[in-house]
């Protein structure tokens, strides 16, 4: 039982939304510098370490990556160019703004929905105006007769009180020391180092230079015809899509019109005499439980 309460205790302090102040101008804070201090150290030690890898290339590391970065490079150079996806998207999208203005089905699935959601919503509106028109009629009505039926007072129960005071958790040392660490760490230490190793070993930068460009060229023509076959598809997708969408909406608002008058009765109908009913027992318990 002890040790469950303990537990318990444990907890609270650790509570999630209590933050503990690591700049307290005291010992906490002298931690938290500490493990900044730490970070800072370990950034520098891996940045070193980046750096002696870097320099440890050889020129045929520098041909090997040359070649990889002047492909990737010029495949995207290529692929967002102008004769690459944009000159796609442009041919894909005429073509597909034509055929979309001949859909067969645009007009008649705009009708369709058009219809249901007009439908839809003039009976809501329908229903919200006949309710409320229905509700005080109602509670008139209710009103009269529960008036007759005075039954005195009724007790309201007062509201249950509630304990609002938060203990804010303790805070260590060891907490704060991390956090200064966790805060200052960088991640990218060792290949900033890496990358700087590279650009200051001159084996390595020759053979890069050597083997991008042409791997460059290779790429960008690749990446043209990918990127002009992609954008013609998405071109043609969206206007397609854009044009027949046009015959859809119009057919749709036409169609939303006739659908809303349909059902607008209806909906007040059925509204007014829920709001009736509902109505009716709200006068009625209001006036059946005054002071007799």
């Amino acid at each position: 039982m002890i040790r469950s309460l303990l537990l318990a205790i444990g907890l609270a302090l650790v509570a999630p939304g209590c933050e503990i102040d690591c700049f307290d101008g005291g010992t906490l804070e002298t931690s938290y510098r500490e493990g900044e201090q730490q970070a800072k150290q370990a950034n520098d030690a891996a940045f070193q370490q980046g750096r002696t890898s870097g320099l440890a290339l050889t020129r045929d590391d520098g041909l090997a990556e040359g070649a990889a970065d002047g492909y990737a490079d010029g495949y995207l150079a290529g692929y967002y160019s102008a004769w690459g996806y944009t000159d796609g998207y442009f041919d894909g999208h005429s073509l597909g703004s034509s055929d979309g203005s001949y859909d067969p089905t645009a007009c008649s699935e705009g009708a369709s929905d058009g219809f249901a959601d007009g439908e839809g919503a003039g009976f809501n509106a329908g229903s919200s105006a006949g309710y409320d028109e229905g509700w005080y009629a109602g509670y008139d009505a209710g009103w009269k007769v529960g008036a007759w039926t005075c039954s005195g007072d009724f007790l309201l129960a007062p509201p249950p009180s509630e304990d609002t005071d938060e203990k804010p958790a303790q805070g260590d040392q060891r907490t704060c020391r991390n956090r200064g660490y966790d805060e200052h760490i960088d991640a990218s230490a060792f290949m900033r180092g890496y990358d700087t190793g590279k650009q200051q070993n001159p084996a390595y930068q020759s053979g890069y230079a050597v083997a991008y460009p042409p791997a460059f060229t290779d790429g960008e023509a690749v990446g043209v015809d990918a990127g002009y076959d992609d954008g013609y598809a998405t071109g043609y997708a969206d206007g397609y899509d854009s044009s027949a969408f046009a015959i859809y909406d119009s057919c749709y608002g036409e169609a939303w019109e006739n659908g809303y008058a349909s059902s607008y009765d209806a909906g007040w109908e059925s509204g007014n005499m829920q709001g009736h009913s509902e109505g009716h027992s709200a006068g009625y318990e209001d006036a059946a439980q005054c002071e007799g």
